[in-house]
């Protein structure tokens, strides 16, 4: 048995068999427009309560893809969300500012918070975003 951090005093509790990891590529997720205005910018659920190759219960991961001088436009929701820059350069419009971002920032959305994005540089804007709960 694996030993670290369990909360103070649980216990693992008693299961019919263990639960296993799911290994996924993201061409394995599930395709995601997110709407007229938003093509050509798309995503892949990667790990969602709608991927039968990787089922969550209360969180989800994606992988969005924004060519270049396109945009993700403003929009906001209840889960919160994290997103992890891995290639390409964008703005980041939020209320009160904007911001550039590039790879290996760390953005965390909180519920209702206003955002967009638009892809400001010569290259595929991607990166993953983790949301909680997961987003229909």
């Amino acid at each position: 048995m694996l030993s670290g951090a369990n909360p103070a005093g649980q216990e693992l509790p008693e299961l019919d068999s263990p639960p296993l990891p799911s290994f996924v590529t993201v061409q394995e997720g599930i395709p995601v427009i997110y709407g007229p205005d938003s093509v050509p910018t798309a995503a892949t659920r990667v790990v969602h309560p709608t991927n039968p190759r990787a089922q969550s219960l209360h969180h989800s991961v994606g992988q969005v893809f924004i060519p270049p001088h396109a945009k993700l436009p403003n929009h906001f929701h209840a889960p919160e969300e994290t997103f992890v820059v891995l290639r390409g350069t964008a703005t980041l419009t939020y209320t009160g500012g904007s911001r550039e971002v590039k790879p290996g920032d760390f953005i965390y959305i909180p519920p209702w918070a206003e955002h967009a994005f638009e892809n400001t540089g010569t290259e595929e804007f991607v990166f993953l975003v983790v949301t909680a709960p997961s987003n229909p």
